[in-house]
């Protein structure tokens, strides 16, 4: 009980925390956001208003989807921090100072001019995950934009579809109408959520929110859905250790085997 009473408290607190944010996000207490937040750059346009938002909230959104998968990535330790602060605004300080300490940050870029500039660059860059290439996977393939339109969201409503899809032709000169054709095209070509294929295994974490796009329930004999209780984004691909779940012990040897099977039906097809 303390555990459920904790977490919808951290959830109450991160809303509180984004709503006095929103509200001091104009010409008066900008400057002071600036400093307690440590923003590289001034928030001069509400195009900048977006970014800082949005950056805070990566930090929730990034703990939540890889949960216990690096040292950052802890849901209940920023929930301690959130509940145990003064104030939510507080909460949201510390929050953002150990996020920051972890990158090794000194500052946070809330330049939206910099990130399109920093986008457009098509050099390629060995180390980092990818954002370029990501972004226009979601402009001409996926979608997948987290947006806060619905009062449920705790966190600011300035994320909205508009300015997701805003960014694809910022970088891309891709419009809004071919983002939604393409994503169109992609459900209609791979199936959506029942793709009539064989010889594949959808695994997921109950913790990380992808799993709501993804097949939760086996579709057919070779169509097998793992959904891994107490685990986030993509845990069974990482390496085995002491401290994993029985629940994602289980997945790793049930793919295994799966996968030994179809090995060995192709061996003898041949």
């Amino acid at each position: 009980m303390f555990e459920v009473v904790t977490f919808l408290q951290c959830l109450d607190r991160v809303k509180e925390s984004f709503r006095i944010v929103d509200s001091m996000l104009h010409p008066g207490n900008v400057s002071i956001l600036e400093k307690d937040f440590s923003s590289c750059s001034p928030l001069r346009a509400p195009e900048d208003y977006v970014e800082f938002v949005n950056n805070l909230a990566d930090i929730f959104m990034g703990a939540v989807q890889y949960n216990m998968e690096s040292p950052g990535s802890d849901v209940r330790k920023i929930c301690e921090h959130m509940v145990n602060a003064e104030s939510a605004y507080e909460g949201l300080k510390i929050v953002n100072s150990m996020y920051m300490d972890f990158i090794g940050l000194t500052c946070v870029e809330n330049s939206h001019e910099k990130s399109v500039s920093d986008l457009r660059d098509t050099k390629i860059n060995p180390v980092g995950v990818g954002e370029r290439q990501w972004y226009y996977q979601t402009c001409t393939e996926f979608g997948y934009y987290q947006t806060c339109e619905q009062s449920s969201c705790p966190f600011s409503p300035l994320n909205t579809l508009k300015t997701q899809l805003d960014l694809c032709k910022e970088i891309f000169q891709i419009p809004p109408e071919s983002v939604r054709q393409s994503v169109q095209f992609t459900n209609e070509f791979y199936g959506a959520d029942h793709p009539k294929s064989s010889r594949i295994i959808f695994v997921n974490g109950d913790v990380d929110p992808w799993h709501a796009l993804s097949v939760l329930k086996n579709q057919s004999r070779s169509e097998i859905a793992i959904f891994i209780n107490g685990t986030a984004h993509c845990a069974n691909m990482g390496p085995s250790r002491t401290s994993d779940p029985p629940s994602l012990q289980k997945a790793r040897e049930e793919i295994a085997s799966k996968i030994s099977e179809w090995l060995r039906s192709a061996e003898t097809t041949e």
